[in-house]
């Protein structure tokens, strides 16, 4: 479907399909038959032999075949013994079918084996007790003709190995890999258009590919069969080592390879940054207090700029070694010293410039202001003179503010120290990141402390490099460049849930009217002040609530907020035994949205559907986004039968509705709390039921 809709074409690709002949496939790609192909794991195998393939990504997320027995007395594996299996001799000595006997400790050997072809005639004159199959291919002959049967899908016995793989020639990967990329992209659009309109798509075989003969039933069966092992079109590095470490045992096989020779990425673009990648070991170096960007939790590091990493090694093929060190300044030492060659968060300052280089931004912050509450606001840095500012070494905020004149800044460990040195009234003020800064006002309870105002600079979030390393900066970046804005999104969301207080006091209000209010032109010039920067609080209190409470796309609560609101409502509905229901709402085929449309376009979706959902709802229920296309609504004093009609509701209003010309569907999981339920059981399920609404075919309603 992908050259039907015009997937290809729009790529710039002008592609024709070869069909099977019993050619090697592999070959045909390698010799320059054929750009690309479409193999098995064998594609391991044959790198591990030399061949120098490229997989560009997994089809089927699981190889369908399995042994299906005709004979009623076999009951489970157990019962194979003896027993006659029809298998063809590819089958039989992969490695797939060796594992599916080992993992069920088969022998072979006690099994009477026929080399043969699947055969309509054999199974109905009954020659063998097993035959190996196809699962989403002849399975279906079993069912038209009603033979009984009984299946052993490989899949759900312990061997779970890719099925169909996608594939180039190493050649075409490093000569042409916008070309490679390219062609996956579209070929990616063609197996979501093909899987949500297979009426049409089994139309188009019928017309111009079914050189096989089959029928609408058959390719309807095959259809239905295909979407069950459909992949995500992403590789499982740890599932490719173990497909690659079997295959070398089970075949004795000496050879080896990297997965960033064997898998394409489309960051990696040519074979010097390939082989930069095989041969370094990058050197990690990051402290755990500066959350929630870097903490510890579990002796594990975690936190937004750990997330983004993650992201960037798995793309990269990256292996690493991380050393986690005592402060910031020992890790900006590392760097310059190039005693390790990456740090997961910093920002370009001129002093930095002369050892490191950065990456772009994976996100940007603003550098804010926190005293305590006795001060009401903070216009700009002037204010701060003569004020011990505390602000921690080698912080990017500590090299943009030590040469402003009058600022007494105090080189400190951390912001932690910070925040507690304004507790105890040993410095005045404290700088830092806004997620910082809010994280540990939160973390430490500090009632007393709040966020008073901004300074003129932000903070671009990067990773910092040493500066001989322009080749893993240059991979990194077109990595940062391809995330969705919603997957950074809901990677903020994990972590920052920031509370703040602004504004005057009545009290210093009142005060300043009395001081002033003696002469009455200075008090209409201080009024004048006065309402100006209140009118400049408001609107700084705004945005930073909106921050702290509220998703910035869709305008309703963030995840954190909705925790926290979540959290009352259950202890009311407990202490007053009120019913309390949850819908848990996912948008269908979001991401296919944003593929085939653009993520504008999915952002549209987002905000549009909001809007649509609340015209069902009332004043006192409660609408939040938990993340990506997944929203939360908490029904008060309502139960589980009152739920499902609101969620029908809603889920009709959104089907009914024009998304600028898109049509959406969305599917509902609900839920009523129970006594013993906490947030995460709640939540659980209500996330239980939405997923057997999308396993049941997708804009439903599903009650748990």
């Amino acid at each position: 479907m992908a050259k039907e809709k015009g997937f290809y074409k729009k790529e710039g690709l002008n592609v024709n399909f070869k069909e099977f002949n019993g050619n090697d496939i592999v070959d045909e790609v390698l010799e320059g038959k054929a750009d690309f192909g479409i193999s098995d794991f064998y594609l391991v195998e044959a790198r591990l032999k030399g061949k120098k393939v490229v997989a560009i990504m997994p089809i089927f997320e699981y190889s369908p075949l399995a042994i299906v027995s005709i004979n009623p007395n076999i009951k489970s594996i157990k019962d194979f013994k003896n027993k006659t299996l029809c298998i063809p001799k590819y089958y039989l000595n992969t490695i797939l079918t060796e594992l599916f006997f080992i993992e069920n400790r088969i022998d072979i050997k006690k099994l009477k084996v026929k080399n043969q072809l699947f055969g309509l005639n054999d199974i109905k004159n009954k020659k063998c007790d097993l035959y190996g199959i196809y699962e989403t291919d002849q399975l279906y002959y079993f069912k038209k003709y009603h033979i009984p049967y009984k299946l052993f899908a490989m899949k759900d016995f312990g061997v779970k190995i890719y099925g169909d793989i996608l594939f180039t020639s190493e050649k075409l990967r490093y000569s042409n890999p916008k070309l490679v990329e390219k062609f996956k992209k579209a070929s990616i659009k063609g197996w979501e258009y093909a899987l949500n309109h297979i009426d049409e798509t089994i139309k188009v075989i019928l017309r111009k590919y079914n050189t096989q003969h089959f029928t609408y039933e058959k390719l309807k069966d095959e259809a239905l069969k295909t979407k069950e092992y459909i992949s995500n079109f992403k590789f499982n590095l740890e599932k490719i080592n173990h497909i690659k470490t079997m295959t070398k045992l089970s075949l004795k096989l000496k050879g080896d390879f990297d997965l960033v020779d064997f898998i394409f990425s489309p960051y990696i673009k040519t074979q010097k940054e390939a082989n930069f990648i095989k041969t370094h070991k990058i050197i990690t170096a990051n402290t755990t207090k500066w959350p929630p960007f870097l903490m510890e939790k579990d002796g594990k590091l975690e936190g937004i700029a750990k997330d983004f990493f993650d992201i960037v090694k798995e793309n990269l093929f990256l292996k690493t070694e991380n050393k986690i060190l005592s402060s910031y300044s020992d890790v900006v030492n590392y760097i310059e010293n190039k005693k390790a060659d990456i740090t997961f968060i910093a920002t370009k300052t001129p002093k930095k410039e002369n050892y490191a280089i950065f990456s772009i931004p994976f996100s940007t912050y603003q550098i804010v202001i926190a005293t305590k509450k006795d001060i009401s606001f903070v216009p700009d840095l002037n204010f701060l003179r003569n004020k011990k500012i505390a602000i921690g070494k080698d912080y990017s905020a500590y090299d943009l503010l030590k040469n402003f004149s009058k600022l007494k800044i105090v080189g400190v460990e951390d912001t932690k120290q910070a925040l507690l040195m304004l507790e105890k009234n040993k410095v005045d003020v404290v700088i830092d990141i806004m997620p910082v800064l809010a994280y540990y006002i939160s973390v430490l309870n500090l009632d007393n402390v709040k966020i008073s105002g901004t300074t003129p600079f932000k903070y671009n979030a990067s990773f910092m490099i040493r500066d001989d390393y322009s080749i893993l900066k240059n991979m990194i970046d077109r990595v940062l460049e391809d995330i969705p804005h919603i997957k950074k999104e809901k990677i903020l969301s994990n972590y920052i849930n920031v509370n703040y207080q602004q504004g005057y006091t009545e009290k210093y209000i009142k005060v300043t009217y009395f001081w002033f209010g003696i002469v009455i032109i200075i008090l209409l010039g201080i009024i004048l002040i006065i309402i100006y920067q209140l009118s400049k609080i408001k609107k700084l209190s705004k945005q930073l609530e909106t921050m702290a409470f509220y998703d910035k796309l869709t305008n309703i609560y963030n995840r954190a907020k909705f925790k926290n609101i979540l959290k009352e409502f259950i202890e009311y509905s407990k202490r007053y035994k009120t019913p309390l229901s949850l819908i848990f709402l996912d948008i269908d085929y979001f991401k296919k949205i944003n593929d085939n449309f653009g993520h504008e376009k999915g952002d549209l979706v987002l905000k549009e559907m909001v809007k649509v959902a609340k015209l069902s709802l009332r004043e006192s229920d409660v609408f939040g986004r938990w993340g990506g296309e997944e929203f939360l609504i908490l029904l008060p004093n309502t139960d589980i039968n009152g739920a499902k009609i609101v969620a029908e509701k809603i889920r009709d209003a959104i089907e009914s509705h024009d998304f600028d010309g898109i049509k959406v569907t969305v599917s509902l999981g609900v839920t009523q709390l129970k006594e013993d339920d906490t947030i995460e059981s709640f939540v659980n399920r209500a996330d239980i039921a939405l997923y057997q609404a999308k396993k049941e075919g997708r804009n439903r309603v599903v009650v748990f």
